[in-house]
């Protein structure tokens, strides 16, 4: 099948290319930026913006397609120049549209498709919010119904949606409010909000198995929440305390949404039609607030700053190592393990997220030479907690204060950052200076003991992060 997506870069439109991909389709992507690296050899890419005519032009001699998914029609101006370029060719036109048409957020019953009122011109409430969006999305769908004698077409309307990616990153500040115990408003506002890969897998099924044309259907999730509620589960998630519900203050990060009112969408048409069955909340929950839980910023100190290193910096990473024989040594071993860079970059306790670990390269501030790496798990063994796995320094830099400069700097990053409320680690029982060290930097032994990969036994220590 030969698909058109006009957008398709990013968040629930990047996962509905990929998933097109996967099936085998031929798809070109129509966008003012490039798709992932690993996709770009496996798409055709027509860089530059829809209204630029020759672009369209472009878009008329690679039709005609049997699909196309429009991601970023704003008004009807954006639907029309579209579909004359297409020359009302396509096989199936879809449209992603959104539940802001039914121009209320404080109706007490849920919105089912019909109450969108196309066919008339409803007023726009005072104090609306997005009113703008909302009468462009409402004129991008008229047009296109519009030319559905000419063209067939499905209409999508999505109600607020969260996922990994998303660029408002509106659940992203509810995550970090929460992480770092600041207020979120009152949060009373009422919806039904859709996560990306159950909207990406509708827009497919849609794209592969056309409905009758000129259908719209809502796309929400099965679960009615408030914003207050969603944080105290994100609160749990997150092993934190419940946030404070109540105004940030003027000079501080507002939250996203409002503080009150309502806007449901039935889903029930898209059940029934289109087999819809989305996730339930508390699952997909989880693993978007770690995807949002990303760092804004990695740790440092006065002489210090830290950086994750990648695959391709581990035989300078391997460098440490092997300029700091006497740590191994300490541990039975005649020399630093030639792979130990490697190893460590790599290693991971059983199903634990790739993307909750930090591998770091630490380098002499401010233009320095890489120093020294540190190793840590964010949420290992339990959330709300972080395993410190190495904290190592060449020796040329050791016996300088900037080892307990370093761990000083990733406590402190480790609770502002990401919310770790206790540090752990392990150390192996011949490491006497090991030992020392780590209790002047305040652990204690939790009573807890393991054993190491070289056989030694592991003693368990631990400190608050805070």
């Amino acid at each position: 099948m030969k698909c058109l997506v006009i957008g398709g870069t990013k968040f629930f439109g990047l996962e509905v290319v990929r998933g097109l991909v996967q099936s085998g389709h031929d798809v070109t992507v129509l966008s003012r930026r490039a798709p992932p690296q690993e996709l770009a050899s496996r798409v055709r890419v027509m860089l530059g913006d829809r209204a630029d005519g020759s672009v369209l032009a472009r878009v008329r001699s690679a039709g005609p397609f049997d699909r196309v998914f429009d991601n970023v029609s704003m008004t009807r101006r954006d639907v029309e120049t579209m579909l004359d370029a297409l020359q009302n060719t396509a096989g199936h036109y879809v449209l992603t549209s959104t539940g802001s048409v039914y121009l209320d957020w404080d109706s007490k019953t849920a919105f089912s498709e019909h109450d969108a009122h196309l066919a008339g011109s409803d007023p726009v409430p005072d104090g609306f919010v997005g009113a703008a969006y909302a009468t462009g999305k409402r004129e991008a769908e008229r047009a296109l119904l519009e030319r559905a004698g000419k063209i067939p077409a499905t209409i999508l309307r999505p109600t607020i949606v969260f996922g990994a990616g998303d660029p408002s990153r509106r659940l992203a500040f509810y995550v970090h409010a929460v992480m770092e115990g600041r207020p979120i408003g009152l949060a009373g506002f009422r919806f039904n909000p859709v996560y990306s890969g159950d909207l990406a897998a509708a827009v497919l099924r849609v794209l592969e198995r056309p409905p009758p044309p000129g259908q719209c259907y809502n796309l929400a999730g099965g679960d009615t929440v408030t914003m207050a509620e969603i944080s105290a589960c994100l609160a749990e998630l997150l092993a934190v305390p419940a946030p404070e519900l109540r105004d940030p203050p003027a000079d501080a990060p507002q939250p996203p949404l409002p503080a009150a009112g309502q806007c449901v969408l039935s889903i029930e048409r898209a059940r029934r039609e289109l087999g819809f069955a989305p996730t339930a909340l508390r699952d997909w929950l989880a693993p978007t607030a770690w995807n949002h839980r990303t760092p804004r910023r990695w740790p440092e100190s006065a002489r210090l700053s830290f950086r994750p290193l990648g695959e391709t910096e581990l035989e300078e990473a391997q460098g440490i190592y092997e300029r700091a024989p006497a740590f191994f040594r300490s541990l039975g071993l005649a020399s630093p393990p030639s792979d130990g860079a490697c190893g460590d970059f790599h290693a991971l306790p059983p199903r634990f997220p790739r993307q909750r670990k930090h591998y770091f390269g630490i380098w002499s501030r401010p233009d320095g030479p890489l120093v020294g790496v540190a190793d840590y798990l964010d949420g290992h063994p339990v959330p709300g907690v972080g395993w410190l796995g190495l904290l190592l320094l060449e020796e040329p830099h050791q016996g300088l204060g900037l080892g307990r400069e370093a761990c000083e700097a990733l406590r402190r990053w480790a609770a502002t950052e990401l919310g770790a409320r206790e540090l752990r680690l392990g150390v192996e029982a011949p490491n006497r200076n090991a030992w020392l060290f780590w209790t002047a930097m305040g652990f204690a032994p939790t009573g807890e003991t393991g054993a190491g990969d070289l056989g030694h036994q592991v003693l368990v220590m631990a400190r608050s992060a805070r």
